[in-house]
């Protein structure tokens, strides 16, 4: 029972990672202005182009509600929450709408997914090496953290994409690119953000070692009941163990950051 309670705290504390970050509140702020503009952006997307598609409308509306939450935590000046929710509805939305927009993919079939993919695939090449690039020396490091997290992930995902699409049907694969896309966007965002709070230096390093002991508990830890009771949760930690090793391998230590948590210290006080 204790390895369970204590699991369960370590989980939600590694899927929380910088969630204090998040909440704090930024009054006045001038990036909220640009949040809500790119916020009105995206609902104005939905009100000129509404989805048709079922599945597709699905997952529009978790990204409406995302939106919502971001607009919502704007006015409440909680710069960072609005961010956060602003990335989750974004990568949502597109992803959405490139699931609604297939007729030409259905015509096609897998020629002209991978017609359309491939300009996706240089688009992203593009963003993301000059995301390696971009020096961050007056952005917050939570701001930073989510840009490197969405980006890191995006090309990642755009090949899972390419990969349903050939193993179970063209359409399949175009949820992934659209959500690769509105990562890789988002990501852009973060970088056009004024925010008034000063830029404190942050030592940034690889976190490897950290990701590895924390991945080891956690595969030592999956065994009944707790791999039977908390398994969702269990799935939702290693995929996030595994977005941060490949964000830390690629040297987006900010965003690998942003995803581990002092695991440690709750692990051993649960």
């Amino acid at each position: 029972m204790k390895v369970h309670c204590k699991l369960s705290i370590l989980i939600l504390f590694v899927l929380g990672a910088l969630s204090a970050v998040s909440l704090r509140a930024v009054a006045a702020d001038p990036a909220t202005p640009q949040i809500n503009a790119e916020i009105a952006r995206l609902q104005q997307s939905i009100k000129d182009k509404p989805i048709a598609d079922k599945d597709a409308a699905r997952v529009a509306a978790i990204a409406q509600d995302a939106l919502n939450s971001a607009a919502a935590a704007a006015s409440s000046g909680q710069v960072y929450l609005a961010l956060e929710k602003l990335g989750q509805a974004q990568e949502l939305l597109y992803g959405a709408q490139k699931m609604d927009d297939k007729a030409e993919v259905e015509k096609g079939g897998l020629n002209a997914f991978q017609s359309a993919w491939n300009k996706v695939n240089r688009r992203l090449t593009a963003l993301d090496k000059d995301a390696h690039a971009r020096e961050w020396k007056h952005s917050p490091l939570a701001v930073r953290a989510s840009a490197e997290a969405a980006q890191g992930k995006a090309i990642p995902l755009l090949e899972g994409g390419q990969g349903f699409a050939v193993a179970n049907g063209p359409t399949d694969g175009l949820l992934y690119v659209g959500e690769a896309e509105g990562l890789a966007d988002f990501a852009t965002f973060c970088t056009s953000l004024t925010i008034t709070e000063k830029a404190a230096a942050q030592p940034l390093r690889s976190l490897l070692r950290e990701l590895q002991v924390l991945q080891q508990k956690t595969n030592a830890a999956f065994q009944p009941p707790q791999s039977i009771d908390l398994h969702s949760r269990f799935i939702a930690l290693n995929s996030q163990l595994k977005l941060a090793q490949e964000l830390d391998a690629t040297r987006f230590y900010a965003g690998a950051l942003r995803l581990h948590g002092g695991h440690a210290s709750l692990w051993h006080a649960a």
